[in-house]
C-alpha cells in the first residue's frame, strides 16, 4: 500500500493552552488519540477504533502559540 503524503491542520482550540510543558503549550495525549483514532476510521472502516491500549507517547508535540492551527503529516 502506498500512502500519499498530505498535510492537514491540526486547531487549536483555546484550551490546548492549559496543556504545556516547560510553559510551552503542548497537544494534549487524549487529542492525539482521538485523532489517531478518526484518522484510522476513516482508513479502514471495518477496523474498531473506541479503545486504544497500552498508549504511550515519548515526545511531545509542542504548539506555536501565535499560530491558529499546527500542519500534520
Amino acid at each position: 500500500m502506498q500512502s500519499e503524503k498530505r498535510a492537514e491542520k491540526l486547531w487549536h482550540p483555546p484550551f490546548f493552552r492549559d496543556h504545556q510543558v516547560n510553559g510551552q503549550p503542548v497537544l494534549p495525549a487524549v487529542e492525539a488519540m482521538e485523532t489517531l483514532a478518526a484518522a484510522s476510521s476513516a482508513l479502514f472502516p471495518d477496523t474498531a477504533t473506541d479503545t486504544i491500549e497500552a498508549a504511550a507517547f515519548d515526545k511531545f508535540l509542542f504548539l506555536d502559540p501565535k499560530e491558529e492551527s499546527t500542519p500534520v503529516y
